[in-house]
């Protein structure tokens, strides 16, 4: 188990409660971070899959953060219709 797990459950509530609290709505924020959960479980079975495997477990972190900028980027450059549809 992911020594991080519950934090990150955490983490995404207090996520949750700053953005709303800056204005952002509530469906957009719950749209956001059920993403964003939805990414990290995906790249945590990626690193369960190689986990013993040192070479792989690099490449496939630096994959991840590669893509999770890409990711934010994109988000950032979206509209809230278009965060929606994907």
């Amino acid at each position: 188990m992911r020594e991080t797990l519950y934090s990150t459950a955490s983490s995404l509530k207090l996520t949750e409660a700053v953005l709303e609290s800056l204005g952002q709505p509530a469906h957009e924020t719950r749209e956001v971070l059920e993403r964003f959960q939805r990414y990290d479980e995906q790249f945590l079975q990626r690193q369960c899959a190689v986990f013993r495997d040192e070479t792989k477990l690099i490449q496939t972190t630096r994959e991840t953060a590669e893509e999770l900028k890409r990711l934010f980027k994109e988000d950032s450059q979206s509209g809230p219709a278009d965060k929606a549809a994907s």
